[in-house]
């Protein structure tokens, strides 16, 4: 990896942590996080989940897929199915 890379991924996150820390609408900062998270790694798509309550399981929160043009959850509206 060059130093213009290193460099401009690193520009790059700090672009996503001030965005990230001024957001308040947990929907928009989950998708966020998925968002970004697939840029930063060239990833064709990303799910997000959380813990349920009880601790015993794991809910579909975001899920974002380039091929399929799908986007889930967050603040898409769309239910995850």
């Amino acid at each position: 990896m060059s130093n213009n890379d290193l460099k401009a991924q690193v520009d790059n996150l700090i672009r996503i942590g001030i965005a990230l820390s001024s957001e308040t609408d947990i929907d928009v900062l989950l998708e966020m996080i998925v968002d970004e998270s697939r840029r930063f790694t060239g990833a064709d798509a990303g799910t997000l989940y959380s813990v349920s309550d009880d601790g015993r399981f794991l809910d579909w929160q975001i899920a974002h897929n380039d091929t399929l043009g799908s986007r889930m959850g967050g603040a898409s509206g769309v239910p995850v199915t």
